[in-house]
């Protein structure tokens, strides 16, 4: 058994669902005071460098709102023909 405590700690990635230049180029989770967020993070450019502006949203879940839509994960990649896999 884990003793693992998810309190104040989080994960944040590339956002592999990325459609324009609008959407967050890394999304995440994290929890803080017991209560789950989704982070979206924006590579910007500033005066001293790049930087990554963050925001937080309070997860959902099973809750959907009336006239948005659930989008399907992309289709896995196979770029290597089936004759070529060396197993």
């Amino acid at each position: 058994m884990s003793n693992f405590d998810p309190e104040m700690k989080g994960t944040l990635g590339e956002n592999l669902y990325r459609r324009n230049e609008r959407d967050a180029d890394m999304k995440g989770k994290c929890q803080i005071n017991g209560v789950e967020y989704n982070i979206s993070g924006w590579l910007k450019q500033g005066k001293n460098g790049q930087f990554y502006s963050l925001s937080f949203t309070e997860r959902t879940r099973d809750k959907v709102e009336p006239g948005s839509r659930i989008i399907a994960p992309p289709a896995p990649r196979n770029d290597i023909p089936d004759d070529e896999v060396p197993f």
